[in-house]
Parts: structure tokens; sequence; C-alpha cells
């Protein structure tokens, strides 16, 4: 049938529009599953944009407020979009590409259940499995179910053990959502996102990535319904918005979630949350849910004219037991250098955000702030053209800043503190065929200790560029991090400081002699100045779609580096809405290959067999060694059945 036929087309690109845009910010962030599952969700569910409302548009990435308004406005004008390209003159040819198969022009159900089933195995078991320490088996299971009632109301529900953990339902979660013209309302698992992101962020609006300007296009205001199993980070409550009440909209949300304790070293105090979310070994198991967290808040947003929107947040976290940051609970030493980490049981904060948008400039800040602790800015111009996009932020994180579920620019860790930055970003279209990215990051961190401010300097340049004649994408990076350490960390009266530069070369090709056929060949090579060390890799790419059922990928890779810090990361493909970037050192070869089969009409399966041989690895500056000749290979497999 024709929406058959829809579906396997959708199925065979979901995982190759997720990676492509996920692959924009990958290679820069270490760990971020949590926004693999947000871009897996929207390929899985695209937004039609001829029956969706504003609020809906606004779960496309980067899609701004005015962007939505200018995607309907056009809507009206032609009647219904016949093509989904007919956007790019709305919204530009750059984003149109990178968010392409997350919308539709029609929908393939009104009603529609999906069931997604991943495990994970390690062949060779982690050693802590083998001794016990962990008290769970080696393998990962996940489980979601997705059921869409009409395009109002949808309901969803995840559940995740990692390996090492015992139970089948370590982690669970999920949400119901109903989503109408005047009203939205979610009932479980949901995130937020206000202003520039200092109190509520969502996870694609804080990184740098590969595409400069990228980090400009945030997303708008509101709360999203999410299945992530990242724990210990997300909402779980009832979030509601009434739009265009009097042309504004009003956002009331409470949430209440049970948090990993850290404890103190005796365990007498509970010192703060740990957000791994890892429950394997008895000291892991122990912190399990031991803090009680509550937040409730009401957030406003006004547009005058579509041109200026300005918006309001106030809300309250509450935490039970009380976090105890002292010289008695952490040591003295400690406590030196983290005499400004939140203690307490309560943080009240508020937020005042704005965006300006005339024509091709924007202007967006956000000023926030808590009762306990002293302001923090933000503020950012974009400018987009034809040919060249260009945008500045700027951001003062204050030593004492409250903001449990706010990030800042390059910092997705919670409770973000004491920095300052600038960002600058660059792209440009000089022809047709050739792009340009460029950005320049320059950081401070604001306090080192109680007793001696020696603020330490941080900076990061990036340059790309890419060139695609016809079958051939030929790409050249260099990307210099410069690092400011002390020379002796632990005399704190030590004002000795040095400049650690690393300094990373990526040459790339891409060739595709016909359609179905990709090849990557990429060499990349490292080395730090001051230590005189040194690291490289060269992979060779294989994508091979040999039907609109069945898909290939494959990966060889040799690998070489003198220690763990002069490592290089390898983004690799996975299963869709997975995350996998690794750091490789020391010295060996890696091979995975992936295969994708569409076994029934609405049965897909993804398998995938990754094999790593370490002929040589050796951590002498963190004083780890690990036998030589090692071998780790796991099987990863992914099901999903759409009826």
């Amino acid at each position: 049938s024709a929406a058959s036929d829809v579906y396997k087309r959708q199925a065979l690109l979901c995982q190759q529009q997720s990676d492509s845009l996920l692959f924009q910010w990958a290679e820069f962030i270490e760990d971020e599953s949590n926004l693999a599952e947000i871009l897996e969700e929207l390929a899985e569910n695209p937004v039609n944009i001829n029956t969706n409302n504003r609020d809906e548009l606004l779960r496309i990435p980067l899609i701004s407020s005015s962007q939505a308004d200018s995607i309907l406005n056009y809507k009206m004008q032609i009647g219904a979009y016949t093509s989904k390209r007919q956007i790019r003159s709305v919204i530009g040819s750059e984003l149109y590409s990178l968010i392409k198969d997350f919308i539709s022009i029609k929908s393939i159900s009104k009603k529609s259940l999906s069931y997604i089933h991943k495990s994970y195995y390690g062949i060779e078991p982690v050693e802590q499995i083998k001794n016990n320490t962990y008290k769970g088996n080696a393998f990962y299971d996940y489980n979601k179910i997705r059921y869409v009632w009409s395009d109002d109301v949808r309901f969803g529900l995840v559940t995740q053990k990692d390996i090492g953990e015992v139970n089948y339902l370590d982690y669970a979660s999920g949400y119901a959502e109903y989503n109408s013209k005047r009203v939205k309302g979610i009932a479980g698992s949901y995130y937020m996102h206000f202003g520039d992101g200092l109190l509520f962020s969502n996870a694609y609006g804080q990184q740098k990535s590969s595409l400069a300007t990228l980090p400009f296009r945030t997303g708008s205001d509101g709360g999203y319904a999410t299945l992530s199993s990242s724990e210990n980070t997300g909402l779980f409550g009832i979030f509601l918005q009434f739009k265009q009440i009097y042309g504004s909209d009003i956002y009331l949300f409470y949430s209440k979630a049970d948090r990993d304790a850290q404890f103190s070293q005796n365990k007498a105090y509970t010192i703060g949350i740990d957000y791994d979310g890892y429950h394997r070994s008895h000291s892991e198991i122990e912190k399990k849910n031991v803090i009680d967290e509550s937040l409730i808040g009401i957030a406003f947003a006004y547009p005058f004219y579509n041109t200026i929107h300005f918006g309001v947040s106030y809300s309250q976290v509450n935490y039970n037991p009380a976090f105890k940051v002292s010289a008695i609970s952490v040591g003295e030493n400690t406590y030196r250098r983290q005499r400004y980490k939140f203690s307490g049981n309560q943080i009240n904060q508020y937020s005042l955000f704005y965006s300006l948008n005339l024509n091709s400039i924007q202007l967006k800040g956000e000023f926030a702030g808590s009762q306990e602790g002293s302001p923090s800015v933000t503020h950012a111009l974009f400018i987009n053209g034809d040919k060249i996009n260009f945008g500045i932020k700027y951001w003062y994180i204050s030593k004492n800043f409250r903001s449990p579920f706010g990030r800042v620019f390059d910092n997705s860790t919670p409770f973000p503190q004491a920095e300052e930055g600038f960002y600058f970003g660059l792209t440009l279209n000089p022809f047709d065929r050739l792009s340009i990215n460029g950005f320049k990051i320059i950081k401070k961190d604001l306090w080192r200790t109680y007793f001696d401010k020696m603020p330490k300097l941080n900076d990061e340049s990036f340059i790309e560029l890419n060139y695609q004649p016809e079958n051939v994408s030929i790409l050249a990076r260099v990307r210099i991090r410069d690092n400011e350490y002390f020379v002796n960390p632990e005399n704190e009266n030590s004002v000795l400081r040095n400049i650690r530069t690393q300094n990373i070369y990526r040459l790339q090709l891409d060739y595709k002699p016909v359609k179905q056929l990709l090849f990557r060949t990429r060499c990349e090579y490292t080395n730090i100045r001051s230590a005189a060390e040194k690291g490289s890799y060269i992979f060779e790419d294989i994508h091979y779609f040999l039907h609109s059922y069945i898909s290939l990928r494959s990966r060889i890779l040799f690998y070489h580096s003198d220690s763990y810090n002069s490592r290089l990361y390898e983004y690799e493909s996975d299963l869709p809405g997975s995350y996998a970037n690794y750091a490789v050192y020391g010295e060996g070869r890696i091979f995975y290959i992936i295969l994708k089969c569409d076994l029934f009409t609405n049965t897909s399966i993804w398998l995938k067999y990754r094999y790593n041989y370490i002929i040589k690895k050796d951590l002498t500056p963190t004083i780890i060694r690990y036998n030589d000749n090692e071998l780790q290979r796991s099987i990863r497999l992914q099901l999903k059945f759409q009826f």
C-alpha cells in the first residue's frame, strides 16, 4: 500500500537523517545520549506541516518562533504544502537540509503503535562482572512503546537496564500528552526550554557544532514530552500550556522525582546529586533514589507583532534531605574548592528572557538568578544571510549561580557556575558547492579557591572547508585547543600556570559512485605541543543501500596515540537513537558492521557487531595500565514494530 511504502522510505531515512543532524554536534561532546534519543523520536514521528499547529512546529529542532509563524503564514497563502521542499523559501536551504526528515506533508495513519527493543552484549565481560562487583549480568536492555491516538493525543513508555544492573525495570518512565490549538498538557516525563537555557535548557541548545552557526538556532520556549532514558536529569510531573490568552502563552509546571545521591566520604551527609544513573554495585545501589526533588513554577511569554518576544519565569526547587556542603562534610581542602557549591534544601529561581527578530537579524538573551545566589546573563546576536551567517554569544555565570536544570554553552553539566565566555561563529557559502565554517571560543573560569582568585583561561579555534563537486565531498578541518592549567594544582598559593595546546587536523573524502553506495575515507592527526605527544587514526567507511528494505554500514579503523591526553574521538554509526562517540588511544584497530533490514511490512531489525583489538594501551598520565593485546567485542540488536 502507499502508506506502507511511505513507512519503508521513512524507516530507511530515519537513521540517516538523525545521524546527519546529530553528527553536527557529536564529535564535540563526549556523551549526549539524550540528544540522540530526542532526534530519533522526531525522525520516527515527523511533524505534519499541513495539519499541525504552531506548537507542534516548535518541536522541530532549530526552528524559531518567527520561523514557525512564517511556515504557517505561507501555508495560508498557498492553501497547503504539496512538497516539503516548498518551505526552503521560508527557512532557507541550509536549515531545510538538516530538518527535512523531521517534517512531512501527510499523515501515514491517524492511529499508530510502535515498539522498539534494544539489547547490547559485551562478548568479553567487564572486569567488575567477572569479579561480581556488579550484581547484574552483561546485557543492556531497552524497551520503548509509543502510541499515537490522534494528532492531539499521544502516549509513551520507556524502560532501561544498564550493563551490570540487576533489575530490568531499573529505570522506567512515560507520558500522556494532549495538544490542541488552545491547550497543551503533559502528564509524565518532559523537558523544558525557556529563553537561552540558563534555567531550563533543551538538549541541543548549548552545544558547539561543526556547522558553526547552529548554536544560534536553539529552538523555542515550552515543554516537550520525552521518552529519554537519561536518568536523574529529566522532569516528571505535570506541564500545562495555555495558548494565546490575550495574545500571550502561560506555562504551569510541576515535577516530583527521586534522584541518586552523592554522599560524603563517611556517608553521614548528602552533598549533591549523582547524575550517571548506574545501579550496578552495592555502593551505587545504596545511593539510588535517596533524594526527593520537587519543582513547581510558572512562566509567561508574550509576542509583540511577531517581532519581539518577551518572557518571565519563576520556579522553586526543593530537596529532601538537604545538601550539606561544609568543611565538616567534605573536608577543609575540598571545601575551599567547593565553597560556592549549593548547600541547603531550597532554590527560588527567576529569569527574564527576550528575542528580537528584524528580518535577517536576531537578538536573544536571558537574565536569571535566585534568591540564594548572584544573577547570570547571556546574550546572542545572529545575522542570517544568503551567503553568510554570523553570530556572537556572550555568557556570564556567577560563582554562586543556582540552576539544577539549566545549561551553559559548551558545558552540559548541571549547576553551572563561575564561567565567562564568548563564542563567535561564521558560516560562508561563497559558491554553490563550497561551504566554510569557523568558530572561536574564549572562556575564563572565574574562581579557583575561596582564598585565592586565580581564574584559568581556555580557548578553542576551528575552521572547516567542505567542497562538494558531483558525487564527491572533500572536507579539510583544523581545530586548536588551548587549555591553561596550574603547574602545582595542590598548592593553593601557587600562581604558576602553563598552556597546553592541542592541534587536531582532519582530511576526509566522500565518494558516491552510485546513489546506493557511499565510500568515506578519513585521516585525523593530533599533537600536543607542550608534552610532545601525538595521536592519529585512519578509517574507511562503506555505506551500501542494497534496496529500500536493506542497508549495510561498515568501518575499518587503525589508531595510535602516545597517551590518553593525545586521544581522538571516533564518532560512529550506531543503532537509531543511540550515541557512540568512542575515545581511541594507545594502539589498535576497530572494525564494525551494521545491518538494517525490513523483515516484514512493519517490522525492522538493526544488528551491529563491533570489534576492537587493542595492541597496546598505556595510560601513564592517569596511572592506569591495561594489558596489551586486549580484545573487546560487542553485539547490539534493535527491533522495531510499527502498527
